[in-house]
C-alpha cells in the first residue's frame, strides 16, 4: 500500500493502531539488539538475499548460539518493519514529538561504549540512530571528529590572534571564477589534507589581494559561494523539483567533466560537516536515499519516493492504481 492507502484511506489501520505497532517494534528491536551476540547477522538475514543459503550457511552467519537463525530470520524482519514505518514518518509525519526516542539509552553510557567499539552500539547507531536525540548525534559525531583529528594530529588551538591547525592547502580563488578555481586547487587534495585547514585567498576582479586572511570566515564565504553556484539550476549540474528540492541534473552531462564537479560537491558538503559548518541545501527526498544507499534495501519502494520528485505523476499513477484503468486497457486490447 502506498502512503496515500495508509494515512488518508485508513485501508489497513487507524493512525492509533500505527502508532501502537510502531512503539512495540521500535522498542523490540532495541531489546533485541541488546540481547543477540552478534547484532550484525541481523541484517544479513532475510528472505531475499538468503533464500539459497544452506542451513549450515545460515548457522555460520548467525554465530548465535543462544539464539535460533528462525529467530534471528524473525527479528530481521521486524528490523525491515521497523524501517518502513519509520520512513513512512520522515514522509508523512504521523507521530508526535520524541515518540521514536528510547528513555532508558543513558548518552554517556552510549558513548562510552562506541569508543570501545562494541558491536551493540556501533549497530544501534548505524541501523536505528532515531532511538537517540538528534542533538546527541550531533555531540556525538563532533567528539569523533574532535578525536579523528587529534589521532591525525590535525587539531589546533584557536585563539583570537592565532590558529595553530595545521593547514592542508593554500587556495587562490578569482571572485569572477570561484567554482573553476575551487575544482582545480581542491579536487586532487587528499582525504587527510581535506581534514585539514583550507586557507583561502581571494582576489578582485582587478587582480588584487583581498585584505586579510581570518580564522574561519573567508574559507565559510568561499564554501558557502561555491555551494550556491554549484546548486543553481543554470548551471545544469542540479535540478529543482515542484517542491524546489534539489536532485542531480539529466542533463549534467552538457557540463564537462560532470561527474568529477559531482565529486567535488561532495568534498565540500563533506568539509562542511566536518568542520561543523550549517549550509542550507535542501536535497529531495529520493536522492537523499540513493545517497544513502536505502534503494538496495529489500522494503524500499520507488513508488513511496515518487512523490518527492513529481508529486502530479504521483497522484497520477495513484488514481491509475484506484480506478482499474490499466486492468480495463488490457481486457479490452484482448
Amino acid at each position: 500500500m502506498d502512503d496515500v492507502e495508509v494515512f488518508e484511506k485508513h485501508k489497513a489501520f487507524e493512525i492509533e493502531e500505527l502508532l501502537a505497532i510502531a512503539d512495540f517494534f521500535n522498542h523490540l528491536i532495541y531489546e533485541a539488539v541488546l540481547l543477540v551476540p552478534n547484532p550484525t547477522s541481523l541484517t544479513q538475514f532475510n528472505s531475499t538475499d538468503n533464500s539459497n543459503s544452506t542451513p549450515n550457511q545460515i548457522d555460520k552467519i548467525s554465530d548465535n548460539r543462544q539464539i535460533s537463525s528462525t529467530n534471528l530470520t524473525l527479528l530481521s524482519i521486524c528490523l525491515r518493519l521497523l524501517s518502513i514505518l519509520y520512513n513512512r514518518d520522515g514522509r508523512w509525519k504521523y507521530t508526535p514529538t520524541n515518540f521514536w526516542l528510547i528513555c532508558g539509552i543513558k548518552p554517556s553510557a552510549f558513548i562510552s561504549d562506541l569508543r570501545k567499539v562494541r558491536a551493540h552500539a556501533t549497530f544501534l547507531l548505524k541501523h536505528v540512530p532515531h532511538i537517540i536525540s538528534r542533538k546527541e548525534r550531533v555531540l556525538l559525531f563532533r567528539e569523533l571528529v574532535r578525536a579523528e583529528k587529534s589521532a591525525l594530529g590535525i587539531l589546533g588551538q584557536t585563539n583570537c590572534m592565532l590558529d595553530s591547525a595545521a593547514v592542508g592547502a593554500v587556495i587562490m580563488i578569482h571572485r569572477n571564477r570561484i567554482v573553476e578555481d575551487g575544482y582545480q586547487q581542491l579536487a586532487n587534495l587528499t582525504p587527510t589534507q581535506l581534514r585539514m585547514k583550507i586557507r583561502v585567498q581571494f582576489i578582485n576582479t582587478l587582480g588584487l589581494d583581498e585584505v586579510g586572511i581570518d580564522l574561519d570566515g573567508v574559507f565559510k564565504e568561499f564554501l558557502e559561494e561555491t555551494l550556491r553556484r554549484v546548486f543553481d539550476p543554470t548551471l545544469n549540474l542540479f535540478r529543482a523539483t515542484t517542491d524546489q528540492r534539489l536532485y542531480p541534473s539529466p542533463n549534467s552531462h552538457i557540463q564537462e567533466s560532470h561527474l568529477q564537479l559531482f565529486e567535488f560537491v561532495g568534498k565540500l558538503l563533506a568539509k562542511a560537516v566536518y568542520e561543523g559548518i550549517i549550509v542550507d541545501v535542501p536535497f529531495a527526498n529520493f536522492f537523499l536515499t540513493q545517497v544513502l544507499g536505502r534503494q538496495r534495501a529489500s522494503c524500499y519502494s520507488f513508488l513511496d519516493e515518487l512523490a518527492t520528485l513529481d508529486r502530479d505523476l504521483y497522484k497520477s499513477l495513484t488514481y491509475i492504481k484506484v480506478s482499474g484503468i490499466i486492468a480495463f486497457t488490457i481486457t479490452s486490447l484482448c
